[in-house]
């Protein structure tokens, strides 16, 4: 983005929009909350009507929401409509399921028989549920899947003729989905694949706000925010004896139409791990999935905000895990790339904890506004585990810890559930104008993320295990090791990079040595695993590589082709280019030493490794470099930043107190350096001109 006001506007009067976002539901409707949000220097509320039993034809109800929101407006702050009664939205706080009970999620109880099964012999099974949808007897060998469904009897009791040899019996039957672990409260949720279920959603919450406040959007109305959305199913597969599938009517002709084999097959694949074409099969599974959860829900939220001058906001669940990304979402990359406004959940503060070597979730969320080029993405932080959990005090550094945290990894955009409790309303002003300061200068320009992290979808439809324990089984687990220990190896080195999935890959040109996308250009692209990939993604990687720019393979050498499951037609071609040294893969000695040799100066560099300092480098349209520097430690920091390109000035801003103090900085050849001082948990921003 191009800078709008100078640096001394913005540190004197930062604009208010870019503090904190208090969440505050339908507390709207309490006039004396809004002198406290406005006292407290907020940036404005995320609210929602107060869901009453009758709300939805409750005219009265519409009306003082709306009037209460024109209020803050009036003050000069900004609302976002959230678009549930707590989480996840969906349901409306259960009118929905109540009034058109449809729209229920339902799923497919899948039960595996606990021994094999030897033929020939007569076996008797009941069926486990009420509604029997299919069962087949799986060969050992995984070679032979046979349909038994016929032979349920009257009595609604299997007796199956088993032929010669052994098998596994699996049984699908239909039942709905109950939610007694996510929701705010007991309650049915919607199928999130069914289209007509989020369109009666629209209308009865969205359509409402519509009516009372049309002309505030876009304006003092910026997004709505939907929250936690998910394929509920995932729940009851992770704590009950069997998995359960998401299911809907439409879906066996749907998927036969689109690959043109059984679906039942596809759902045996993911139940089994010794089925024939289980490679290819699971990921078509997902695939479907994916694409079902987009249209059903995401894609309709955001036409429906664009027609109407919104931002679809919000954020999904379980971002930090990928073994969720499969079970909630079939993707939830794709699912994300259909918010305008994509965000994440962080119920940590501490900056320990948030420094640990799972977190990947900010920066993932992130890369997706600097790809698109929206720029815009959101947390919603609070300290929920710090309170709850723990029972621990939320000190003042953890407010800001968990601040650059955010700000480092790219996140500009903050709402909140905080108490805030022991904070004087100078606190939270300082607080809201510190983030403001910081958010506001962190638009300027782009994040010059040169760097791609492949996002190994294909390799995780394949690995995911439903019945594999809590991470979704051992392959998926080291999948996820392996993802989140290369991240950390690029941001323990100050590399700012973004997460591409294989549509990017696709698409992108090669221009330059460098694979381009929009505004991105890369020049190195990481790949923790690549075992089972597209051929037309695998066909791409041996054309970069050849092109000049790196590649990097942790595990893999893309063996499998995703479309059919066997050798890839590729796989001798890159397996050459590793032997050979163009592309950088496992059998070429340690990645990861490798990467930290490579990366050390890529854009920015350190005189010293430190694993507790984030930085967030930006470039703007004059040339400028803007530089996000954050001590996550409890000492203080000392070291010199190297940067490509000459500059003859050097900003040195306190985004705490507004005041900046301006040097020259070294320049030796095409290089500039200066030195940074940062102090326990705190942070600088530093701006070079040339």
């Amino acid at each position: 983005m191009a800078q709008k006001r100078s640096l001394e506007e913005i540190l004197k009067n930062p604009e208010r929009r870019y503090g904190i976002f208090k969440i505050i539901h339908g507390n709207v409707l309490k006039d004396e909350t809004i002198d406290e949000i406005d006292s407290c220097g907020f940036a404005g509320i995320v609210g929602n009507i107060d869901y009453q039993p009758d709300f939805n034809d409750n005219e009265e109800l519409w009306r003082k929401t709306a009037e209460n929101m024109r209020k803050y407006i009036d003050r000069g702050m900004h609302t976002w409509i959230y678009d549930e009664d707590g989480y996840p939205s969906g349901t409306a706080s259960g009118y929905l399921t109540e009034h058109y009970p449809e729209f229920a999620a339902q799923c497919l109880y899948g039960y595996q028989f606990w021994k094999p099964v030897i033929g020939p012999t007569l076996m008797r099974s009941d069926i486990p549920g009420t509604a029997l949808w299919r069962a087949a007897l799986l060969s050992a060998d995984g070679e032979r899947l046979i349909d038994v469904t016929d032979s349920l009897n009257e009595n609604n009791v299997l007796y199956i003729n088993v032929p010669e040899g052994e098998y596994t019996l699996f049984i699908l039957t239909k039942c709905s989905f109950f939610d007694r672990v996510l929701c705010s409260d007991s309650r049915n949720y919607i199928s999130l694949t069914n289209k007509k279920a989020t369109e009666k959603f629209l209308e009865v919450t969205h359509e409402h706000y519509k009516k009372y406040l049309s002309d505030e959007f876009g304006k003092g109305i910026l997004a709505t925010f939907t929250d936690e959305p998910a394929l509920l199913s995932f729940i009851a597969s992770s704590r009950g004896q069997y998995p359960y599938l998401h299911w809907q009517e439409d879906f066996p002709e749907k998927f036969k139409e689109r690959y043109g084999y059984d679906y039942f097959e596809a759902c045996i694949a993911v139940l089994a791990e010794h089925k024939k074409d289980a490679i290819k099969q699971r990921c078509d599974y997902w695939d479907f999935i994916a694409d079902a959860v987009v249209d059903g829900f995401f894609k309709p939220i955001q036409e429906w905000c664009h027609k109407n001058n919104l931002k679809s906001s919000g954020h999904l669940f379980g971002e930090e895990w990928l073994y969720l990304h499969v079970m909630a979402y079939g993707s939830l990359y794709r699912s994300i790339k259909h918010l305008d406004l994509p965000g994440l959940d962080m119920l940590e503060t501490k900056p320990e904890y948030l420094m640990n070597e799972w977190r990947i979730e900010a920066r993932f969320i992130s890369s997706f506004a600097d790809i698109s080029g929206n720029h815009e993405v959101l947390t919603e932080f609070s300290n929920y585990t710090m309170r709850t959990w723990r029972n621990e005090p939320t000190e003042m550094d953890c407010y800001y810890g968990s601040a650059n945290w955010h700000l480092a990894m790219g996140v500009n955009n903050f709402t909140s559930y905080y108490s805030f409790e022991g904070l004087t309303n100078e606190d939270i002003q300082k607080l809201n104008r510190y983030i403001a300061r910081c958010g506001e200068i962190l638009r300027w320009g782009n994040r010059d993320s040169r760097t791609a992290v492949f996002y190994p979808e294909p390799d995780m439809w394949s690995a995911y295990n439903i019945s594999g324990g809590e991470c979704g089984g051992e392959k998926l687990n080291l999948i996820t090791e392996n993802f989140n220990k290369i991240s950390w190896e690029l941001l323990h080195r100050q590399t700012d990079f973004d997460y591409i999935d294989g549509e990017l890959v696709r698409n992108a040109k090669i221009e330059n040595g460098a694979l381009c996308y929009n505004d991105r250009r890369y020049t190195d692209i990481v790949f923790s695993v690549l075992n089972v990939v597209e051929d037309k993604v695998a066909e791409k990687i041996i054309q970069i590589a050849e092109a000049g720019i790196r590649v990097y393979i942790l595990d893999g050498m893309g063996e499998i082709s995703r479309e059919t499951g066997k050798k890839s037609p590729y796989a001798d071609k890159l397996c050459e280019l590793v032997n050979n040294g163009i592309i950088n893969g496992n059998n070429n000695g340690d990645i990861l030493k490798m990467l930290g040799n490579n990366f050390r100066g890529n854009i920015i560099k350190t005189d010293k490794f430190q694993k507790r300092l984030l930085t967030h480098c930006r470039i703007t349209e004059e040339g400028k470099r803007v530089i996000f520097a954050a001590n996550m430690g409890r000492d203080k920091l000392s070291d010199n930043i190297t940067v490509c390109g000459e500059y003859s000035r050097l900003y040195n801003v306190n985004p705490e107190d507004g005041t900046y103090a301006v040097s020259a900085p070294r320049v030796c050849g095409n290089e500039t350096s200066f030195g940074i001082k940062l102090d326990e948990i705190k942070a600088r921003i530093y701006i070079l001109e040339k």
